[in-house]
């Protein structure tokens, strides 16, 4: 065990654990996949290195209702190698509300898609990247602030005390592509006119979090959480996206 401290989400003096900012196990579903370290891209130089994002943040028990309350489902369900793709299989046994260039499906009526633990597992890496500074090596991580409203409000939704905030949705997309099913993008995005928006792509999963007061009324309708449909997305708007955003990261 680590320091005596207090952890950051149950705000209790406890033994820390060596939390990962990015699950543990995403590491070796890479390495399994490509035969190799992942790619690390740092404001100075692209590398290929196992080197994980690590702090002493969470108490045991914390980390363990992390894992509970979304982890452990979200890494079942992603691309795993030589397992497949499970909720992408799940998604492709239905038939799509809307295909077009973007392919708009319900969940509500398969069971077995926990959207519950997709928002909580969503909802703890940006809580995450908002509670803590966060290295990769020496170099800090320039992930999202959510400010100290939304922040407490993520906070006490994840210790299971409050609901879902009123003010923020999910969206729940499939990357389409297989060759980007390994990707990991650490949280990203900021501020849009009225409404903040962020993004992270994870093991074929690529999510968007929605927060503000003046959220559309298109945004709240669609939650992934909320809507009754249960919306998936599949798409190559995602692919766009994905290839869009990184662009711009490497060019910075």
């Amino acid at each position: 065990m680590g320091p005596v401290r207090r952890c950051k989400l149950c705000h209790l003096n406890r033994d820390l654990c060596r939390s990962h900012f990015i699950p543990k196990a995403a590491y070796k579903l890479i390495q399994q996949s490509e035969g190799a370290p992942p790619v690390v891209i740092k404001p100075a130089v692209i590398i290929q290195k196992n080197e994980q994002i690590t702090d002493y943040v969470l108490c045991m028990e914390c980390e363990e209702r992390f894992d509970v309350n979304g982890e452990r489902w979200v890494l079942d369900y992603c691309s795993r190698v030589g397992e497949g793709f499970k909720l992408k299989a799940l998604i492709d046994r239905t038939q799509p509300l809307l295909s077009n260039r973007l392919k708009v499906y319900s969940s509500a009526n398969i069971a077995e898609i926990d959207v519950g633990k997709l928002t909580y597992f969503v909802a703890s890496v940006l809580w995450r990247g908002s509670a803590h500074a966060w290295k990769s090596g020496k170099d800090l991580l320039l992930t999202p602030s959510l400010g100290s409203r939304y922040e407490e409000e993520l906070r006490l939704y994840l210790l299971g005390e409050v609901n879902f905030p009123s003010d923020a949705a999910v969206w729940v997309s499939i990357v389409p592509a297989e060759k980007f099913w390994t990707s990991v993008f650490i949280p990203y995005g900021g501020k849009l006119s009225n409404y903040w928006r962020y993004k992270f792509i994870f093991l074929g999963f690529s999510f968007m979090f929605f927060l503000g007061k003046l959220l559309p009324p298109f945004i709240r309708r669609t939650c992934t959480f909320r809507s009754p449909e249960r919306f998936i997305l599949v798409g190559e708007d995602t692919i766009d996206m994905m290839i869009r955003d990184f662009g711009r990261l490497i060019g910075k």
